[in-house]
């Protein structure tokens, strides 16, 4: 699996890359599960930061934007979306986001 065969790297992402305000800071929290094929290990977790280096944070930060991503892993025992909702929240609380967005 690659960013460009998922969704959030498809769609979700670049449409904030057209769509932002340059009067808000962001902060686009992204968890998964603990033991994630993909979104929990060293190769993906690069492959994320390139992408999103490349085609959100250089190009906002040339637009003036502050936009920070932050990772959370989750012991998602109960295997469903809940606990990593919760989870994701919580994070972008303790990060002291204002608004969240789902």
């Amino acid at each position: 699996m690659h960013v460009g065969h998922l969704a959030l790297f498809t769609k979700l992402l670049p449409s904030i890359i057209t769509t932002y305000d340059c009067d808000v800071d962001y902060l686009i929290v992204m968890a998964f599960d603990k033991g994630d094929e993909f979104y929990d290990t060293d190769a993906g977790q690069k492959e994320m930061n390139t992408w999103l280096d490349e085609n959100m944070a250089k190009p906002m930060a040339l637009a003036g934007v502050k936009i920070t991503f932050l990772f959370v892993q989750v012991d998602n025992t109960l295997r469903k979306p809940g606990p990593v909702f919760n989870a994701m929240l919580k994070q972008a609380y303790i990060a002291g986001a204002d608004y969240f967005y789902r």
